[in-house]
């Protein structure tokens, strides 16, 4: 394209045209401009926001996982208790580890990362590894049976505070993150219940974003992908067979711990809980009644809501636990009790907080339901 040559020789009638025409084509060439401007930050929220509205569920579905050694230093994002979300960064692979909570040591032990645990907490929590890592898992040292305290915490120097019950971080616990960071500690928290009461659902795509970032902490990528693929693969065996029943009961899952029992009350979990997910990949509609504060749910509330299928989960795993609840007068009207739909899950599953193997939980619920479908 020649550039035209302007002659400011010539006469003034002629330069006011030439002058006029190029206003003309500067304005068409900015009006054009603006027309194909990208998006406005605004407009680009808006369109991100509906995107991850339209991805939130089922991404595990399609769940590649992440290879190679991890890079640090680490930053990660991890949930705690009421949803509050915390920023964690990671300057090496943790070499002295607490761990709260037994999904996180039996991790650590399938992963055969126990040489780096220093301490155990919550020793009543069942294990779901396969029995040839008990002896290694009831071999690791204990540093509370419950939680440890704050000053057991300090004084065991660790680098990592591995966590299932993201309820511990506070001043009277503990100690609160900023504090624990402070002494150049960082945390990990497994998001399974720590978003209760937040009115965010936990589901199985959190399972896979947690053990994601459990194996990025560790650099153990390659062994926690293939890991996860299995996990992928066996959830979506369970999808396809509950795809096939031609109903989708109602099913409400009511567990009694050892206070509940005492006082005669039933915790049923609320939507925030991963259980309730599970329940919808094995084919059954959740019925979640409970208060999200107290997760108590009175028999008054139990009958209203009447569900198809009632899941019972009882502390000491009780034998008469089906028949009792089934004798109770209060329950007499219930379809459950009238068509013999009440069943028991082993408190050895941990479906409300889940276990390291999701998949074997998932399938647990799934024969439950087919065991007592029409």
């Amino acid at each position: 394209m020649r550039l035209m040559k302007l002659d400011y020789g010539r006469d003034e009638t002629t330069m006011k045209k030439l002058f006029t025409l190029l206003l003309v084509c500067l304005l068409a060439l900015a009006l054009f401009g603006c027309a194909n401007e990208p998006a406005t930050n605004q407009d680009n929220d808006q369109t991100e926001q509906q995107n991850t509205e339209q991805t939130t569920l089922g991404e595990w579905e399609n769940y590649q996982p992440t290879t190679g050694a991890t890079e640090y230093p680490l930053t990660l994002n991890t949930y705690f208790w009421l949803g509050r979300e915390v920023t964690q960064t990671y300057e090496q692979a943790p070499e002295r580890v607490i761990t709260c909570g037994g999904t996180i040591a039996d991790l650590m032990v399938y992963f055969g990362l126990e040489d780096r645990i220093i301490g155990i907490s919550r020793t009543d929590d069942p294990s779901e590894l396969p029995e040839e890592y008990q002896e290694t898992r009831n071999s690791l040292p204990v540093l509370a049976e419950l939680w440890p305290s704050k000053e057991v915490v300090v004084d065991a120097e660790a680098d990592l505070i591995a966590s299932a019950y993201g309820g511990l971080f506070y001043d009277d616990d503990l100690g609160t993150i900023e504090e624990i960071n402070g002494r150049g500690t960082t945390i990990f928290n497994l998001t399974n219940m720590s978003c209760f009461e937040a009115g965010r659902s936990v589901t199985i795509d959190d399972y896979f974003t947690s053990l994601e970032n459990f194996g990025k902490i560790f650099d153990i990528q390659d062994a926690m992908g293939e890991f996860l693929v299995q996990q992928r693969d066996s959830l979506l065996e369970i999808k396809e067979k509950a795809a096939a029943a031609t109903d989708t009961p109602s099913v409400m899952v009511l567990t009694q711990w050892e206070y509940h029992i005492e006082n005669d009350l039933y915790c049923n979990y609320s939507g925030e809980a991963i259980i309730n997910d599970l329940i919808r990949l094995a084919g059954g509609d959740p019925v979640m009644i409970a208060d999200t504060e107290s997760n108590q749910v009175s028999k008054e509330a139990i009958v209203a809501a009447d569900p198809d299928i009632i899941i019972l989960r009882i502390e000491g795993d009780p034998e008469d636990a089906v028949e009792n609840f089934k004798s109770l007068p209060e329950f007499q009207s219930m379809s459950a009790v009238q068509n013999d739909k009440v069943i028991m899950i082993s408190m050895d599953y941990r479906l409300d907080n889940y276990g390291y193997d999701i998949a074997s939980g998932a399938n647990v619920v799934y024969e439950a339901l087919d065991s007592v479908r029409d």
